[in-house]
C-alpha cells in the first residue's frame, strides 16, 4: 500500500492511497465417522425402544471426506478525497471523495466495486453528508464446496408421482457455480452541533440497501421439485433432483432430492438512524450521555416470484433474517468520585409480529409485546494500591430489574412450531470482577 497528496485543487491537497493484496485459503473436511457405524444400545444408561443394537444407527447423519479446496484472490484498489470548496459564504468545506477495487476469486469470477462521496460542511454547526456505493459478498469456501451430508427421508409422498417412498436420501451439499452478491446502498445524512448547546451533537442518516444475485437454499424434495415442474425441466433448480428420465419424468419415483444454494433472491430495506451525544459536567463531575435510535419498517425478500416482508417480525421462515422496526439502546456515563463510575445502559424495541403477514396465518394474538432492559455497571479506581498504577474493580447488574421477556413462538407453518424467546431470557446477573494493567 502507498498514500500521498500527488495534486492540489484551490481549496487544498487532494489526499489518496493505493493497495494490493493477494491471498490464499484452503477448506478440508476429515471424519472418522460413516452411515455403516452402528449404535450400541446395550451401554446406554437410558435406550430408546426405537434403538436397536446392530441396526439403528450410531449418528443422526454423516458426512464424507473432502479433500483439501482452495481459492485464491488477488485486488487492487485506490481511494481518494478531493477539496472542492473552502472557506466560502456557504461551504466552509465541500469534499468529494470515492474509492474503486477491483477483485478476482479464482472460484466465483471477477468483479468491480466502488464508492462516491460527499462531504459538506456548511459551517461549525451543520454538516451534510451522502454516498452511493457498490459492494459484494463472495460465496465462502463452505458455500462452495460444503461436503455432502445425507439424511433419509422416510415414508415420502413424491410430490410429483403421489407415491409414497419408503426411504429416499435427501442430500445436502454445497454448490461451486455461485457467484458473489451484489449489494447497492445509498445514505444520506446531516450532523448538526448546536453552538448553544455545548457538548452535543446530533446525527440523523437515512440508508437504502438493495442486494441482487442473493445466495438461498432451494429443498429439492420441497420447493425445488415445484419450481422445476413449472419450469417445464429448465430450471437451474432441476439439478435438486435425481429421477429416471428426468426431473419432470413424472412416470418415475424420484431416487434422490438435494438441498442446494442458488443466486435466485434479492433483498431490499431502507430507515434511519438517528444519534445524540452530549458530553459535559454536571455538577462539577465528567457526564457522558448517547441516544441511538434506529428505523427500519420493512426488510423485503424476494424468491421465485413471492415476496415477503420480514421487518417488525419476530421470527423468520425458511431462514430469512428478521429484526424489530424500532430499536433503542441509551448510554449514560457519570463520574460520581474521583474514583467512582456509574455506567447506565437501556436497551428497548418495538412490539412485533410472530410472522410475516405473508404467510395467511390467523392468530389470536399476532403480536409479541415490546420489551427493555437495563444494565448497571460500577467502576471503582484504586490505583496506586500496593505499587499498582492501574488497577479497577467493577460489579456489572444486567437486567437490573429482572424484566421478563414476553413468551414468542417460532410458528411459520401449519402443525409445527417452537416456543421460546426473541429476548435474552436470563434474568437479573451479577458479574463481579477485576482488572490490573500494570
Amino acid at each position: 500500500s502507498s498514500s500521498g497528496t500527488p495534486v492540489a485543487t484551490g481549496a487544498g491537497p487532494v489526499t489518496s492511497a493505493r493497495s494490493g493484496e493477494w491471498r490464499s485459503q484452503s477448506f478440508q473436511t476429515l471424519t472418522n465417522a460413516t452411515a455403516a457405524d452402528m449404535a450400541d444400545c446395550a451401554s446406554l444408561g437410558y435406550a430408546s425402544a426405537n434403538c436397536k443394537t446392530g441396526v439403528t444407527g450410531a449418528y443422526v447423519a454423516t458426512f464424507a471426506n473432502l479433500d483439501k479446496v482452495s481459492q485464491d484472490v488477488g485486488e487492487v484498489a485506490v481511494e481518494f478525497n478531493a477539496p472542492l470548496l473552502a472557506d466560502k459564504p456557504l461551504a466552509q468545506s465541500l469534499n468529494l471523495n470515492g474509492a474503486l477495487r477491483y477483485t478476482s476469486y479464482s472460484t466465483s469470477g471477477n468483479y468491480t466495486t466502488w464508492k462516491l462521496g460527499v462531504d459538506w460542511h456548511l459551517n461549525d454547526e451543520l454538516r451534510f453528508r451522502a454516498t452511493d456505493s457498490q459492494d459484494i459478498r463472495a460465496p465462502t469456501l463452505y458455500d462452495l464446496f460444503q461436503p455432502a451430508v445425507t439424511v433419509p427421508l422416510n415414508n415420502y409422498v413424491d410430490p410429483l408421482t403421489g407415491h409414497t417412498l419408503p426411504s429416499v436420501p435427501s442430500i445436502n451439499e454445497g454448490n461451486p457455480d455461485l457467484t458473489a452478491e451484489l449489494g447497492h446502498t445509498l445514505t444520506a445524512g446531516t450532523v448538526w452541533r448546536p453552538a448553544f448547546l455545548s457538548g452535543a451533537t446530533f446525527t440523523l442518516d437515512a440508508y437504502y440497501i438493495k442486494i441482487k444475485n442473493a445466495i438461498t437454499t432451494v429443498q429439492g424434495w420441497n420447493l425445488g421439485q415445484s419450481l422445476c415442474t413449472a419450469s417445464g425441466g429448465a430450471s437451474v433448480v432441476c439439478s435438486t433432483i435425481d429421477r429416471p428420465g428426468g426431473a419432470t419424468n413424472a412416470a418415475a419415483d424420484a431416487t434422490a432430492f438435494y438441498a442446494k444454494a442458488f443466486n435466485l433472491a434479492s433483498v431490499e430495506t431502507y430507515g434511519a438512524d438517528f444519534e445524540a451525544d452530549y458530553t459535559h459536567r454536571v455538577f462539577g463531575r465528567p457526564f457522558n450521555g448517547r441516544l441511538m435510535m434506529n428505523y427500519q419498517p420493512h426488510i423485503y425478500y424476494y424468491q421465485f416470484g413471492t415476496k415477503t416482508d420480514q421487518g417488525g417480525v419476530a421470527w423468520g421462515g425458511g431462514g430469512l433474517t428478521s429484526a424489530p422496526a424500532f430499536v433503542l439502546t441509551a448510554f449514560v456515563n457519570y463520574k460520581l468520585t474521583d474514583k467512582l463510575t456509574v455506567d447506565l445502559l437501556e436497551r428497548y424495541r418495538n412490539r412485533m409480529l410472530e410472522a410475516a403477514k405473508q404467510l395467511h396465518q390467523v392468530w389470536t394474538d399476532p403480536y409479541v409485546a415490546g420489551f427493555a432492559q437495563t444494565n448497571l455497571t460500577l467502576t471503582y479506581d484504586f490505583g496506586g494500591v500496593a505499587g499498582v498504577r492501574n488497577a479497577q474493580g467493577f460489579l456489572t447488574v444486567e437486567n437490573l430489574f429482572d424484566a421478563t421477556p414476553p413468551l414468542s413462538t417460532n410458528r411459520v407453518q401449519a402443525g409445527g412450531g417452537f416456543y421460546g424467546y426473541v429476548d435474552n431470557p436470563v434474568g437479573r446477573m451479577f458479574t463481579i470482577g477485576v482488572r490490573i494493567r500494570n
